[in-house]
């Protein structure tokens, strides 16, 4: 794996972990899910758009494909 591809995923994993509010514990998750949103952008033909948009267009795939944190449970009432 080439130096220019680890930064791309570490880049995308980075945006993930933030998207989904800094959760800690699951950087491996992350990774892997970087992996395969930076190999499926590989494997999608180059329609002439430049880096800085294809780094735009992540960022907005990040935001719609990261489903919110969930806050912590109410604690129970004692009766």
């Amino acid at each position: 794996m080439g130096m220019e591809l680890i930064e791309r995923i570490r880049e995308r994993a980075y945006q993930l972990w933030e998207a989904e509010g800094c959760a800690h514990g699951r950087d491996m998750e992350y990774w892997f899910r970087a992996e395969a949103d930076v190999s499926s952008e590989a494997s999608e033909p180059d329609n002439g758009s430049n880096q800085a948009s294809r780094g735009k267009s992540a960022r907005t795939d990040a935001e719609s494909d990261v489903k919110p944190a969930t806050s912590k449970p109410a604690k129970a009432k004692k009766s």
